[in-house]
């Protein structure tokens, strides 16, 4: 038997295929990477905002004001807001994270719809979105 070398097609056909392997395991490592990379970037973006909110809010409603200055209530069916005495108005408070980051305590107190009524509606409070 004659030797008469490699047969180049069956080689380049391998080579070829074991290019497209590699470049797919690296097209998924990178898809992964960035994935990661990308909710990384957008948690450490909703932490500031969350932060700020939380700046906002403490300056906008001191702790010494409570009571005098601001309270928070209920009203049924469970909707909690924030009656701002100094300016009049009423804030719907999303959620508890937001009661909890804020460090409002839970002396809650209970009034009718009628009663909040007397202050117009601002804008929610809200440090950060629930998922």
């Amino acid at each position: 038997m004659k030797f008469t070398g490699p047969n180049w097609s069956e080689l380049n056909g391998l080579i070829s295929a074991l290019g497209y392997l590699i470049q797919g395991v690296g097209v998924a490592l990178g898809a992964f990477i960035a994935g990661r990379a990308g909710k990384d970037y957008f948690d450490i973006k909703a932490e500031k905002q969350r932060q700020e909110r939380i700046k906002q809010y403490q300056k906008r409603f001191p702790k010494e004001k409570k009571g005098d200055g601001w309270d928070v209530v209920r009203i049924k069916p469970g909707h909690i807001f924030l009656r701002d005495h100094e300016h009049n108005y009423h804030y719907h408070i999303k959620n508890n994270t937001t009661i909890s980051d804020m460090d409002w305590g839970y002396e809650i107190a209970e009034i009718n719809r009628d009663e909040l009524k007397k202050y117009p509606e601002g804008e929610t409070l809200v440090t950060i979105e629930e998922k």
